[in-house]
């Protein structure tokens, strides 16, 4: 429960791109980067899908499709 309450100190560079990246410029982005876990969420996701592919080959809309079988 701590862990889940920790507010992040500050947004890498990184964060802020794969957030864009992920969400768009949505007015309520802040809502998905307010907490440590969210930057660690990201960051894993960066980390297991970006750093080995680029944005026009990108294995994670397939992958969200075989979690959830709801995405379009």
């Amino acid at each position: 429960d701590r862990y889940m309450a920790l507010v992040a100190p500050s947004r890498s560079e990184t964060v802020k791109h794969m957030a864009l990246r992920l969400f768009g410029k949505d007015k309520d982005l802040k809502k998905f980067l307010k907490y440590s876990w969210q930057h660690q969420a990201i960051l894993q996701i960066h980390k297991d899908f970006c750093l080995d592919s680029v944005c026009e080959n990108c294995p994670f809309p397939d992958q969200l499709k075989q979690w959830t079988g709801k995405i379009k």
